[in-house]
């Protein structure tokens, strides 16, 4: 039993102490200015997909002229084996 409550005694906290804690997280949010920071992410990763899409675009590309190129050789005109009859 006393080693339960000495576990949770850590835990509880005094009230100036969480004021304090929430006062310093307050001053640190006023210093940056993550708005600011947000709004650079999202243009950087806008930027940064658009171009990756275009890159997939042109490999897809690539990849579907290469494959047709496939289609054209095998399906130019072979000659038929001829059927022999053994029997």
């Amino acid at each position: 039993m006393v080693l339960i409550l000495a576990r949770a005694l850590p835990r509880v906290e005094d009230e100036s102490m969480a004021a304090r804690r929430e006062r310093k997280l307050g001053e640190k949010s006023a210093i940056l200015p993550l708005e600011k920071i947000d709004a650079a992410i999202n243009v950087f990763l806008h930027k940064t997909l658009r171009k990756l899409k275009v890159f997939v675009m042109k490999i897809d590309n690539a990849i579907s002229d290469k494959l047709r190129s496939f289609n054209k050789k095998e399906t130019a005109p072979k000659a038929l084996p001829e059927k022999t009859d053994s029997q």
